[in-house]
């Protein structure tokens, strides 16, 4: 019943904190620095307070796959926008230079888009083909983007 704009306070185990994300509500997680004696026990407001309760946001997706709107189609100038929106799949792969993330559709082409963290600028390459690379773009960290 979460909806988008919704906030969730509690202790949530990660795979809910995910699901409150991905429905567009945002997770604050109350945190304390409880001693293992404290731990299972009811806890006054006091106690709280001695074990410096705070809450925190936190985020949390699936590393493999999350639904999304995603917009697709060429830019349509009379109407300002690109189009049509529909849900599709974006299945992400994490490894040590960033991420790939593969837009999943019906009657759409596969699209790969590595996201990475270079000096100075995010790099993100576009391809159609896993082997090969069909666009460069650098968004530079002082405003420029590069199209290579």
């Amino acid at each position: 019943m979460i909806e988008p704009g919704d906030i969730v306070i509690g202790t949530l185990p990660i795979n809910l904190v995910a699901e409150v994300n991905r429905l567009g509500g945002t997770y604050q997680h109350l945190t304390m620095n409880l001693p293992a004696e404290a731990r299972g026990k009811e806890l006054t407001a006091a106690d709280m307070e001695r074990y410096c309760a705070q809450l925190e946001p936190f985020f949390a997706a699936s590393q493999d796959y999350a639904r999304a709107e995603v917009l697709v189609g060429e830019w349509d100038n009379f109407n300002g926008e690109y189009g049509p929106e529909r849900d599709y799949a974006v299945r992400s792969t994490i490894n040590t230079e960033g991420v790939i993330l593969k837009l999943l559709g019906e009657n759409t082409d596969t699209r790969n888009m590595h996201i990475e963290r270079i000096p100075g600028a995010w790099r993100i390459n576009i391809s159609m083909d896993p082997e090969e690379t069909t666009m460069q773009v650098s968004l530079r960290d002082d405003g420029q983007i590069l199209y290579e």
